[in-house]
């Protein structure tokens, strides 16, 4: 590996950018490798318009070649454009089957679209033709399955001890004991998947505070209430609950990652069982809240509760903590509805669902997309963890990739696609949780919004910076839809294949009672 490889590797983009110009000029044949990392080591310290200029900087003048393809196909990703993205890794791999780059490039998009196994032979074939490659690697390595994962990072930890940084030590050792517990820990119910309606209650931090909508979970048979947020994955509690559900501890391990913001760092407890509703899950781990926060490479202290929990509630849900089944979430119908996924060809049955508790790492099925079990007229999306990401038009411009956020108070675009509408205004007002690196946002004009067949008019929305999002994320994520508008609706997810649908009945939609304040009537 070049230095400038080595920057990479070790996440030091900006010493990566200053070795691999260098060495581009003495590269020879490697000379359109070296350009790519260029390119890549750009993107990672979200500089889009550097990259752009690379492109367009490439030795020899762009070419229709798999290197010159598969670069365009990088940035078009960066930037949220997946569909030309794939076009260019597409065009890119008729030019050469061989290109490992290409190969590694096109498995995360795989991956994104449900493609599992299409993404994990792209990946197979990736690393088999470059082992050396540090990136394809460590993406190899996450796309293990359980059974034979810890071996391969172990082999991974082998490989990279000679450059590896404290940081990227630390990360690769709190994988490598999450799985360890994934082996054991399973977080698994009683009885096979069965339809099931679990109620939705209210939550609330004082009489003038919001109200959220949330599920009575018991912990050891301890009664806690916690907030359903789809930017959360798994279970998150206060630390103040692990006394009272009787909760053990588990030394030694850490999940980072864990918000929306990617930036929060829980402690792991181990619960004997779980029960929500009918339902019963034994063998679990669950996230316990520290007030440790990690951004941007720097360590912070900040107040976690205030942010994240400060809700009048134990803790967090996610609904992709159900992810073994279909989830609906009825906020019109005041329920969450819970049913048996359709059989997906190459899969075995599921006969003892788990509980997603978020300890350990995700884990993708062997199998590609499957429709069919009364899906076959729902949205196909892309998914990220637990981050469903999807189209949305805001008024008359370009489309560009939204997430979604339940438990947001708030519909939010970014400031700089707002400014550049004419559309946000030039008060600077303080969000009401943190998000955004400077806790403050502009308020926009009206504005009419397209997402899933639905078109929206909203008095406004919360124009914010959005760059901590789009980095964690890895690709530009332009706005948060969040409980003002989705409360309205009937929202169905299947995460295992990644589809979605929307439904509407105005004799349904959720009313705010009088003198109360909740996500979607503020």
């Amino acid at each position: 590996m070049s230095g400038g490889e080595v920057a990479l590797a070790r996440e030091e983009y900006g010493r990566a950018v200053e070795l691999l110009r260098q060495e581009l000029g003495a590269a020879g044949a490697d000379a359109e490798r070296t350009h790519l990392l260029l390119i890549r080591a750009l993107l990672d310290e979200d500089k889009i318009v550097e990259a752009e200029a690379e492109m367009a900087a490439w030795p020899g003048g762009p070419q229709p070649d798999a290197w010159t393809l598969t670069a365009l196909g990088e940035v078009a990703y960066r930037k949220g454009e997946i569909s030309q993205a794939a076009e260019a890794l597409q065009k890119a791999i008729a030019f050469d089957r061989c290109n490992p780059q290409t190969r590694s490039a096109l498995a995360r998009i795989y991956a994104l679209n449900a493609m599992y196994r299409t993404a994990r032979q792209m990946l197979d074939s990736a690393h088999q033709l470059d082992p050396g490659d540090d990136a394809i690697a460590k993406q190899w390595v996450a796309a293990q399955p359980l059974e034979t994962q810890p071996e391969a990072l172990e082999a991974y930890l082998r490989q990279s001890s000679a450059y590896r940084t404290e940081e990227n030590t630390a990360e690769l050792m709190e994988r490598k004991q999450r799985l360890a517990l994934a082996q054991t820990d399973r977080c698994s119910s009683k009885g096979a998947a069965a339809s099931v309606a679990l109620p939705y209650y209210f939550i609330q931090n004082g009489a003038n505070a919001n109200i959220f909508w949330g599920l009575q979970v018991k912990i050891n048979g301890k009664t806690l209430n916690l907030v359903e947020d789809s930017t959360i994955s798994g279970i998150y509690l206060k630390d103040s609950v692990v006394k009272d559900a009787h909760l053990t501890p588990v030394a030694g391990t850490t999940v980072s990652g864990i918000s929306s913001l990617g930036n929060v760092t829980a402690t792991v407890a181990h619960a004997a069982t779980i029960a929500i509703g009918p339902l019963e899950f034994s063998n679990c781990d669950v996230m316990v809240a520290t007030n440790d926060m990690k951004y941007y490479g720097q360590r912070v202290r900040e107040e976690v509760r205030g942010a994240y929990l400060d809700r009048g509630s134990d803790g967090l849900i996610g609904p992709d903590a159900f992810r073994d089944y279909l989830v609906t979430l009825d906020k019109p119908g005041r329920q969450i509805r819970l049913d048996p996924l359709p059989a997906a060809a190459g899969a075995p049955s599921e006969a003892n669902p788990q509980l997603i508790t978020g300890v350990a790492p995700e884990f993708d099925p062997p199998t590609d997309r499957a429709i069919g079990g009364g899906t076959e007229s729902w949205a196909k999306e892309l998914r990220d963890g637990p981050y469903f990401l999807l189209p949305v038009r805001i008024d008359q411009s370009r489309v560009t990739t939204y997430s979604l956020a339940t438990a947001s108070g708030q519909n939010t675009i970014s400031l700089e696609l707002a400014r550049s509408m004419n559309i946000a205004g030039n008060k600077a007002e303080e969000l009401p949780s943190m998000a955004g690196n400077a806790r403050q946002f502009f308020r926009t004009s009206e504005v009419t919004v397209d997402f899933l067949g639905v078109r929206r008019t909203l008095n406004w929305m919360s124009a914010v910076d959005m760059t901590p999002w789009s980095h964690n994320h890895g690709l530009e994520l332009t706005g948060m839809l969040g409980a003002p508008v989705l409360n309205d609706y009937t929202l169905h997810l299947d995460y295992r294949d990644n589809l979605i649908k929307l439904e509407f009945d105005p004799k349904r939609t959720v009313h705010c009672p009088p003198n109360i304040r909740m996500p979607g009537c503020l």
